[in-house]
């Protein structure tokens, strides 16, 4: 499913959220070059992060309590700043 949203001045086109796609962000957002290091800094195991991927699922409210400079904007979506 596609809709379209308004960022800034741009009208860009939105596709389904994608688990992989906002953990690759959050690393790039984090300067963290592995899926061991994220999982490390957010108290998880491997094996979630893992799970997060293949469920398409992401735990939200504990990715924010220990990253709270990310734009949740610029996560989900790659649109907007990086940095709240």
């Amino acid at each position: 499913m596609k809709t379209t949203k308004l960022f800034g001045n741009k009208i860009h086109e939105m596709k389904t959220i994608s688990s992989k796609d906002a953990i690759e962000r959050l690393k790039k957002g984090l300067n963290l070059s592995s899926d061991n290091a994220l999982a490390e800094l957010l108290g998880i195991s491997k094996a979630t992060l893992s799970n997060w991927k293949s469920r398409n699922s992401i735990d939200i409210p504990l990715v924010f309590s220990k990253c709270e400079q990310i734009s949740i904007d610029w996560l989900l979506t790659g649109y907007g700043s990086m940095l709240k």
